[in-house]
């Protein structure tokens, strides 16, 4: 007599025997057998990047474009770029950049790229000729330089007072005949301040704006100003940016916008937690 067990059945079998003799059994086991094979490999992306135009000149608008792709066809997540040659990815995201240079020389532009299977970074060299743009309208893209010292005791003798890292005020757009097209008003500070800007003229959205960054301290992130993207003020239209937290020396950033000129800018530092100008300590 065979018992027959599917695997839908527990591994054990029953049956009532109708007489007393010797009965003989037989038992099959069925075995099966599953394999894993490791999940497929996924390829880092691709980063490139796209210059137009290719020969930029003093003050023209430059845009740059990402052509990245993932091998595996995979999205890519993320875009950063490097547009002052510091380091940072940090100036713009997204697959398209724009910036303008106020000098003639050549400049390093940097892409970083994201997807599922890692990240990948192209760099770029672009030469930049002394030839003013023939539209007359003049790009620029303002930013200040990092307080820093040569001697470490000083150094540190300043870290300990600044605000650590110490702000940066980036302002961007177009001068043109009646005045200024603005496309980006950033500070990139730690966490921690309060970002106070005032603007006097005629075209100014409003004439006092607060922001608070409301992170952690030993983060740095950029923070926009609000009201100014793509707006057009008037020449003469004066912008005043305070970042200021209590017990560090702030940052203090004064533009006066012109008509066909880069604006006219003053940077200094605050006293701790006060919206004012004073001078910086000596580096």
């Amino acid at each position: 007599m065979d018992f027959v067990r599917t695997a839908e059945h527990y591994p054990f079998a029953r049956r009532r025997f109708p007489a007393r003799r010797a009965w003989f059994f037989r038992l099959v086991a069925l075995a099966s057998l599953a394999f894993w094979a490791p999940a497929a490999y996924a390829a880092a992306p691709h980063a490139d990047f796209t210059v137009s135009p290719p020969a930029p000149v003093i003050g023209e608008a430059i845009t740059f474009t990402s052509t990245s792709f993932d091998p595996d066809g995979d999205a890519i997540t993320a875009q950063r770029w490097d547009l002052d040659g510091d380091g940072e990815f940090d100036d713009a995201s997204g697959p398209i950049a724009t910036r303008s240079f106020n000098a003639a020389g050549t400049y390093t532009i940097r892409l970083r790229v994201q997807s599922k299977g890692g990240n990948d970074r192209a760099t770029k060299a672009v030469t930049v000729t002394g030839n003013q743009s023939p539209t007359g309208a003049v790009a620029f893209n303002s930013l200040d330089i990092v307080v820093r010292s040569d001697d470490p005791a000083t150094s540190a003798l300043i870290s300990s007072r600044l605000l650590n890292p110490f702000p940066r005020v980036r302002i961007r757009g177009v001068a043109t005949a009646a005045g200024v097209r603005l496309s980006l008003v950033s500070v990139r500070t730690g966490g921690g301040t309060r970002i106070l800007a005032r603007c006097r003229g005629s075209d100014c959205p409003w004439k006092r704006k607060l922001r608070l960054a409301r992170f952690s301290t030993s983060v740095a992130r950029v923070v926009r100003i609000p009201g100014l993207s793509r707006r057009t003020l008037t020449a003469g239209t004066v912008l005043e940016i305070f970042v200021t937290r209590s017990g560090r020396i702030g940052k203090y950033t004064r533009v006066k916008f012109r008509r066909l000129k880069p604006p006219l800018r003053v940077d200094s530092c605050t006293p701790p937690g006060l919206a004012r100008k004073q001078r910086c300590p000596p580096a």
